[in-house]
């Protein structure tokens, strides 16, 4: 009996994978995209038959796809990068697309009209740029590698670029552990709803929602920020998507450097300290950093790596009319500053194996630590040191992926990910809050309190080309440990 209910559980299974097949169209997974087109002749007569080939211009990477009987072709889950397509068929001199640009989550066409010829000769056909994607109904924006380059950033925080999106605005802080994070919202969102992946990994915090690891700006390629109409494959949200890739090492060694620095002499007083004769407060802000990404074996084997520093040193003034009253205060050290110091550094390697010409896979290990000795501070009402916290947070995150192409027209996509995130909010002072008319002391009603998520992701994706039909389906299961503690 036991054998026959396993056997009725295998079979609808079975049955359920295949409608799920047969009912959900293919998608790009988050970390692809999309290329697909017509082959035809002088005559617009359709060529079937023809061999069409797309060659990663940075690593050497190269995929393949056949017309079928209407001239049409599809290569699906490709990596964003800059592509040489070409288009081979009895008859026929070979077509050429130089320097076709795939961007994250793209689905874009490229036709090619062929001459009649030797296969030997070569002509060179302009990269078809085609502004509406006709292949999908999803409503957003990707964040190009130019974009990156040269859109000036208050404060490297990548998540903050979402904002030349439509619909897409800033929000508010809304918890402890989110002091430093670039928050976005969508469609009158607070932030918290908003799916974010990187690498095709999951980076939403399980606790308050939102983002919750960043990573080093030099380390991001490109994002994609999807408002409407996002696909099944990124269900897990209700208030819009961001889907983020991180670079890769290519055959030509490549690197950057900055350094930016805001001393106190550069900055300028704000509204409220000019209506006051007191001095600016003491101000430093460094930020420093750099990458380098190459070849370990040509066309086989990749590295890169980006780390940075945020360092930042400001005061905060009090009223000196209320120092005479925080002095008063048993045990209380009247001072005219709050300090309010900040650190973080982010830290970012990756390596990318082209296995063979049907497999690849990438490695990337990613971790943050920031600290905030004096955080949640509450300027709005005067106090004393006591008032703040020590803020800190340790992330890591492993990702790993394995593309194997089992023929032109089926393809198979397996990630894993390990993701840890520590938060601890302790007061500096264990003296009880105590508020008064106009000034408070002691510690923050908010402490101590600590987070921890460890999160497990395991995710595959099939696609597969059958006649005029794409076709996805696949598995998607994310475990998350949670503990910590929080008292009042």
């Amino acid at each position: 009996m036991r054998n026959y209910f396993q056997f009725v559980l295998q079979a609808v299974l079975v049955v359920f994978v295949l409608v799920v097949a047969l009912a959900i169209p293919t998608y790009a997974q988050q970390t692809r995209g999309d290329i697909n087109g017509k082959v035809v002749d002088e005559q617009d007569r359709v060529v079937p038959g023809a061999t069409v080939t797309a060659t990663n211009k940075g690593t050497g990477e190269a995929r393949t796809a056949t017309t079928n009987d209407s001239g049409d072709y599809t290569i699906t889950q490709l990596p964003p990068g800059k592509y040489d397509l070409t288009v081979e068929a009895k008859n026929f001199s070979k077509a050429l697309a130089q320097d076709f640009e795939l961007n994250l989550g793209a689905k874009v066409t490229q036709n090619f009209e062929l001459k009649p010829g030797e296969v030997t000769a070569t002509v060179q056909v302009t990269a078809e740029g085609v502004a509406v994607q006709t292949t999908t109904s999803e409503i957003g924006k990707s964040i190009t590698p130019t974009e990156f380059q040269n859109l000036p950033l208050l404060n490297r925080t990548f998540a903050s670029l979402s904002l030349i999106a439509p619909e897409a605005r800033p929000v508010g802080n809304f918890d402890p552990t989110k002091t430093h994070v670039g928050n976005i919202a969508f469609a009158g969102g607070d932030g918290r709803q908003v799916d974010v992946n990187v690498d095709g990994g999951d980076n939403k915090d399980n606790v308050v929602g939102s983002l919750l690891q960043n990573f080093a700006y030099e380390s991001i390629q490109e994002f994609q920020v999807l408002e409407h109409n996002w696909t099944a494959e990124s269900g897990r949200s209700v208030g819009g998507v961001v889907n983020v890739i991180s670079k890769s090492g290519t055959n030509d060694l490549h690197g950057s450097g900055f350094f930016n620095f805001r001393s106190q002499s550069l900055r300028a007083k704000d509204f409220f300290e000019k209506l006051t004769t007191d001095p600016k407060p003491s101000y430093d802000r460094e930020e420093y950093g750099g990458s380098i990404g190459g070849r370990i074996i040509k066309d086989k084997l990749f590295f890169f790596g980006a780390v940075e520093r945020f360092r930042e040193r400001q005061n905060l003034l009090v009223n000196p009319a209320l120092l005479p009253e925080i002095a008063a205060i048993p045990g209380v050290t009247a001072s005219p500053t709050i300090p309010l110091p900040y650190n973080d550094t982010l830290i970012t390697i990756k390596i990318d194996h082209n296995v063979s010409d049907k497999q690849s896979m990438f490695y990337r290990y990613a971790f943050q630590k920031n600290d905030s000795p004096n955080d949640q501070f509450d300027g709005g009402q005067p106090a004393d040191l006591a008032g703040g916290n020590t803020n800190t947070n340790k992330l890591t995150s492993f990702v790993v992926n394995h593309t194997y192409t089992f023929s032109p027209r089926v393809l198979n996509q397996f990630s894993f990910q390990y993701q840890n995130f520590e938060n601890n909010i302790l007061g500096v002072t264990t003296d009880p809050n105590i508020i008064f008319p106009s000034v408070q002391s002691g510690a923050n009603v908010n402490v101590p309190q600590q987070t921890k998520e460890r999160k497990f992701q395991f995710r595959d994706d099939v696609s597969v080309l059958s006649g005029k039909h794409a076709l996805k389906f696949g598995m998607n299961y994310i475990h998350t440990l949670l503990t910590g503690f929080f008292f009042f």
